[in-house]
Order: C-alpha cells, then sequence, then structure tokens
C-alpha cells in the first residue's frame, strides 16, 4: 500500500564505563517499537561491545503512528548477563521527534546510556529519576525510515497543531 513504510533501527555498539561494568561484562540491548514484539541484540562482552544487530519493521504511516513519532521516544535498555541471570541496568531515551528534525529522515548518532539503581523496582517503560541516574556508558545507533514521509507529517502537523508544536519544539527542550 503506499501508506506502508519500513522503520529501521540499528544498534552499533556501546561503550561502556569500566568502574561501572568491570573488566569483562556480557551484555544485550533490547528495544520496544511502536506496536511491533521486543527486539534484542545478541549477547556480547567487553567494554566495547559490538553488536550490528537491525530490527526492521513493517508499518502504515497513519495518524496513529504520526502522533507516535511526533510525542513518543524509543527505549534502549541495556541488561547485564551473568550465566543464566541478566538484569536491566541501564536505559536510554531517544525522542522519535529527532527523526522529524532529520533532513533526510534518518539518524546516525550516540546516546548517554544512564545507570539504574541496582534490583530496581522500576516498571518498564518509565524514564529513570535523572537526579539519581549516571551516564554510564554511550550507545551508538541509527534509525530510518525506508520512503520520505515529508507529505504525511505537513498534512498531520496541519490538522493537528498542538501535536506539532510538541513535535517541532527543538530537540533537548
Amino acid at each position: 500500500s503506499p501508506d506502508e513504510n519500513m522503520f529501521e533501527v540499528s544498534v552499533v555498539s556501546c561503550s561502556l564505563a569500566e568502574e561501572h561494568f568491570g573488566g569483562r561484562p556480557s551484555t544485550f540491548v533490547s528495544l520496544d517499537f511502536f506496536q511491533h514484539e521486543t527486539q534484542a541484540t545478541p549477547l556480547r562482552a567487553g567494554l566495547s561491545p559490538a553488536y550490528g544487530f537491525t530490527a526492521q519493521y513493517v508499518l502504515t504511516v497513519d495518524d496513529l503512528f504520526l502522533h507516535y513519532l511526533a510525542t513518543a521516544a524509543l527505549r534502549f535498555e541495556l541488561h547485564q548477563s551473568w550465566g543464566v541471570e541478566c538484569q536491566r541496568v541501564a536505559t536510554c531515551d531517544v525522542p522519535l521527534r529527532e527523526l522529524l528534525h532529520s533532513p533526510k529522515g534518518a539518524l546516525s548518532k550516540s546516546a548517554p546510556l544512564y545507570a539504574l539503581p541496582p534490583a530496581t523496582a522500576e516498571p518498564a517503560g518509565q524514564p529513570p529519576a535523572r537526579a539519581s541516574a549516571r551516564p554510564v556508558g554511550l550507545l551508538v545507533f541509527s534509525m530510518c525510515l525506508r520512503r520520505r514521509i515529508d507529505a504525511a507529517v505537513a498534512a498531520f502537523m496541519q490538522q493537528f497543531p498542538d501535536v506539532a508544536s510538541l513535535a517541532l519544539a527543538p530537540i533537548g527542550a
């Protein structure tokens, strides 16, 4: 269909702080996107794991998706593994509206991973309290939409000006 598109997210690598993780941690990254199942990278060892993982999501570019793109953040969750046990230890939230600010509908960047308290009771999908969170690594990733959605975005922003003001606010605001 003409409204169908593919969103790709690549988790390239991480740089992890030795003082937080020790010498050779085993880690993987998980992510949840829109109305799709959780995806996870392969398990990798070391302070500079190269995940080389790409998730592809087929989607329909409609008002629901555009609202999600304008207002939601993609959360990457870093998990540390000890044998058969693993725990979510850090997160990184990337506002998806950054794609709207990108001239080509694609981003390649790095962003800090923030530590979670040990054995955190934080519900999945909730941001860590930034006052207590500290950066413990840097995640390198990219994301893109295969086909440009400029016309659909322009029509959506005209139809929903309140969402447009949120989506077009400067990143970091």
